[in-house]
């Protein structure tokens, strides 16, 4: 929504849109219990893109939002959780997670 509603119109709906559980449940760091399991894998690369979406949001977000700050402070906190993992399985997520830390450390977002 952020990227086809004009700004103004985009942080209404976001405010509309989510409530404190919905935020609760989104600031939630998967458990990586097998960094070598094929699916559970994709944990880590769930951390990364729930990352640079916080980001991008809370970048359009005016300054002074109540979740501006929020989003920014969740996002790194879930980049540095997610991070060393990138490169500590085996093949089922080495060869794709690192695009997606890319793009959670893409400070254009």
């Amino acid at each position: 929504m952020r990227r086809v509603l004009p700004e103004e119109k985009f942080i209404t709906w976001f405010g509309g849109f989510y409530d404190e559980r919905s935020i609760r449940n989104l600031e939630k760091i998967p458990v990586i219990s097998d960094i070598e399991d094929y699916q559970i894998v994709h944990l880590v690369g769930l951390s990364f893109s729930r990352a640079w979406c916080m980001k991008s949001v809370a970048k359009v977000l005016p300054k002074g939002h109540s979740l501006k700050e929020r989003l920014m402070n969740n996002a790194y906190r879930f980049i540095e959780k997610a991070l060393p993992l990138v490169f500590s399985g085996n093949y089922g997520g080495d060869h794709w997670l690192a695009s997606f830390a890319l793009y959670s450390l893409d400070p254009w977002g």
